[in-house]
């Protein structure tokens, strides 16, 4: 199954209007398309998202799934506020703009929300990364035809 993933003041959606990516690469695979928006949301993904302000994305894709039509956006960033913090801003976000969380959990340092709009899916999944000494947060966002 395909893994799912602007506030004012310390936070602030990304415009991709202001964010477009100067050359997008695509690689095909068994079944999908896969391109690389670089440091930019793909150009589906929410124009709201409530990114953390300074963060960089270290991914950012769109992937296109020929069989069942299904588009999904993933990006990845990190953050160097604590995950239950992320995790308090991201349900404010999916609360205000007309989601339905449909399971919310933090087991084992690894906090994940889903969420429901109409035909679209989010997933978004924080944990620690030691390595990096930050917080790995990981949204994916699916649109299914």
């Amino acid at each position: 199954m395909v893994i799912l993933a602007a506030v004012i003041g310390y936070y602030y959606g990304y415009s991709q209007k202001n964010y477009q990516p100067t050359e997008t690469t695509s690689v095909f695979e068994e079944g999908m398309e896969i391109q690389d928006f670089g440091d930019v949301p793909p150009d589906i993904f929410p124009l709201d998202f409530p990114f953390e302000v300074g963060s960089s994305l270290s991914e950012s894709k769109k992937i296109i799934y020929k069989d069942s039509g299904a588009i999904q956006a993933q990006v990845v960033y990190f953050s160097q506020k604590p995950v239950e913090q992320s995790a308090d801003r991201f349900q404010e976000y999916l609360t205000q703009t007309g989601w339905t969380i449909i399971n919310n959990t933090n087991d084992m340092g690894i906090y994940s929300l889903y969420a429901q709009k109409d035909k679209a899916i989010m997933n978004i999944v924080m944990q620690n990364d030691e390595l990096a000494n930050q917080v790995r947060i990981e949204a994916n966002y699916v649109i299914n035809k």
